[in-house]
């Protein structure tokens, strides 16, 4: 099992910039369980790759770092789980290169469609928080619980639309 700290800032995108021609993954996740209301187990299937994580904070004051505990999965586990849970997201991720980081651009779909997230992760606290974003991102939403992904999966866009203004 591979454990390793995620330092991370997530924005909603106010205005999409140009996507043609970026690296670009499907990605398909399915939460657990489905009794409660924040979902912390996810199993992920993206390109050729299964896993499954558990996301926890660290420090309920920092919503920035969490705990990420992965171990892989086949495609026959994912297929296996993923039956076992509705809670569903489906979204394509955009590889946006910008000042020596990337951006992955969230691009939601099916019970989402219309919601766009971008997400940064960081080598270190000091680099997030020296972090200058561009223009085309609007509000940070690490706060805003209703849109962690394993709450988001219960919902569908008319649910989270109220949230998005920016």
């Amino acid at each position: 099992m591979a454990n390793s700290l995620e330092i991370e800032k997530r924005f909603l995108v106010k205005e999409l910039p140009i996507l043609e021609g970026l690296k670009s993954k499907k990605i398909v996740d399915v939460y657990f369980p489905e009794i409660t209301d924040h979902a912390v187990l996810r199993a992920r299937h993206q390109g050729d790759c299964f896993e499954m994580t558990k996301k926890t904070r660290i420090n309920t004051d920092n919503g920035y770092v969490m705990l990420e505990q992965t171990i892989n999965l086949t495609e026959e586990e994912f297929k296996f789980l993923a039956a076992c849970s509705q809670r569903r997201i489906e979204k394509t991720r955009y590889y946006f290169p910008y000042n020596n980081i990337t951006i992955e651009i969230d691009v939601f779909e099916h019970r989402l469609k219309g919601l766009v997230i971008a997400e940064i992760e960081f080598e270190s606290e000091d680099l997030l928080k020296n972090f200058i974003a561009p223009t085309w991102l609007g509000k940070e939403i690490n706060d805003v619980d209703i849109l962690a992904g394993g709450i988001l999966s219960g919902k569908t866009f008319d649910d989270i639309k109220s949230l998005l203004i920016n």
